[in-house]
């Protein structure tokens, strides 16, 4: 009886740590596509003011 309910015991904690690695695992990795957006995002905004600033620097020339 003992045993039996051991092993039930094992297996629910044995599906709730695998549970919990893979959301950590899927919050880990939406974490690192955020921050890969939000770095593109960044250059690509850096680009377009430095691009922008060269364009008026030609035309007020």
């Amino acid at each position: 009886m003992c045993f039996l309910v051991f092993k039930v015991v094992m297996m629910v904690v044995v599906v709730l740590v695998i549970l919990v690695v893979m959301v950590v695992v899927i919050l880990v990795a939406v974490v690192m596509v955020v921050v890969v957006v939000m770095v593109l995002v960044v250059v690509v905004a850096v680009v377009i003011v430095v691009v922008v600033m060269m364009m008026i620097r030609f035309t007020l020339s």
